[in-house]
């Protein structure tokens, strides 16, 4: 509302008037880009810290639904809620309609991932590779992969920051040479 008022007082021209709404769009769809961006960083880092415990607690029991419930810390609030969503799948009556339910409904990779290596786990029990466990290996690849997407986003959140507020002075600037260009016609 600032930004329109002032660009209409300034500049009441009807380029400005389109380049204000453009502007405010644009910063209202960065906020709320952003916003999601930390929740999926929050999650990605929740979750690394959750398949540490978890892995941790698997060496101590050797039992995944013990494991995952000894691993739940009020610490991580959305992936304790997954977390616990899991071990509802795994206590199913019937497993494949709350594993396709809880697939469906689940839109981070990561956590899709986690249920179907608890998952398989559970049903078929943890076999050998590479002289350790099927599921530690598993969870080993999913923490590189986790840690990876952290550098990926920190990466881009660095590269592309105020990226939005470097591009729209050149909009508001062009008022002003258009002006110039007519005056020397």
């Amino acid at each position: 509302i600032v930004a329109f008022a002032t660009v209409t007082i300034l500049i009441p021209t009807m380029y400005a008037f389109v380049c204000c709404l453009i502007l405010i769009y644009v910063i209202n769809k960065e906020v709320l880009d952003a916003i999601v961006d930390m929740l999926e960083k929050t999650i990605i880092q929740q979750l690394n810290n959750y398949v540490e415990l978890l892995q941790f607690n698997f060496m101590q029991t050797g039992m995944i639904d013990e494991a995952i419930h000894d691993s739940i810390v009020s610490q991580n609030k959305i992936v304790e809620k997954h977390a616990r969503e899991i071990l509802k799948v795994l206590e199913s009556d019937d497993l494949d309609r709350d594993l396709s339910n809880y697939l469906r409904n689940t839109n981070n990779p990561f956590l899709k991932e986690l249920m179907c290596i608890c998952v398989t786990v559970f049903l078929y029990g943890d076999t050998e590779r590479d002289n350790g466990s099927s599921f530690l290996y598993n969870i080993k690849k999913l923490k590189e992969r986790l840690g990876l997407e952290l550098e990926n986003i920190n990466d881009i959140s660095y590269n592309f920051k105020f990226h939005t507020i470097l591009t729209m002075p050149p909009i508001f600037l062009t008022i002003y040479l258009i002006t110039w260009a007519r005056g020397t016609i």
